[in-house]
């Protein structure tokens, strides 16, 4: 019975974002996944004041003074966090963000120190752009000192 009831109720948390319902299991599958991809990001907020990089990077960190808990520009390590954070950008339609990506040491380095991901940057930016954008056309090499909208992420411990 339990089982039949949580069906139910994923098929009607579904329903309020589709129409006609697809078949249960995969609408389950698919509210589980997107359960997962929300949960991912479920501290993800968005500043739409326009800011340097380093001044985007200084109000995220002081959204949270303790360092456990602390919060960072946005980074993706995969395409499905990749693929999210565009979904965020045309829900809120803005076109380019800062994301949590720096040219130091000569490479590319996510701000919320993981290594690897999704980097599709060039391997020596032109012109004094070291700092990572994400627009619909993908990631972008920006200078630094220009404006632009963020997200903070709180990172995971």
């Amino acid at each position: 019975m339990e089982n039949t009831c949580s069906q139910y109720l994923f098929l009607f948390l579904l329903s309020l974002t589709t129409s006609p319902p697809p078949p249960v299991a995969a609408s389950i599958d698919r509210l589980r996944s997107v359960w997962m991809k929300r949960s991912t990001y479920n501290h993800l907020v968005f500043v739409e004041e326009k800011k340097t990089w380093e001044e985007a990077l200084d109000h995220c960190r002081a959204l949270e003074p303790d360092a456990s808990k602390r919060r960072d520009l946005l980074s993706f390590h995969d395409e499905e966090e990749l693929s999210y954070a565009q979904e965020e950008m045309t829900r809120l339609q803005t076109e380019e963000v800062w994301i949590g990506l720096r040219w130091l040491a000569g490479r590319w380095l996510w701000m919320d120190r993981t290594a690897g991901g999704v980097i599709t940057l060039p391997e020596c930016p032109a012109n004094g752009n070291h700092c990572g954008t994400r627009s619909g056309g993908g990631q972008q090499a920006r200078s630094c000192v220009e404006k632009r909208r963020f997200f903070c992420v709180k990172q995971a411990n």
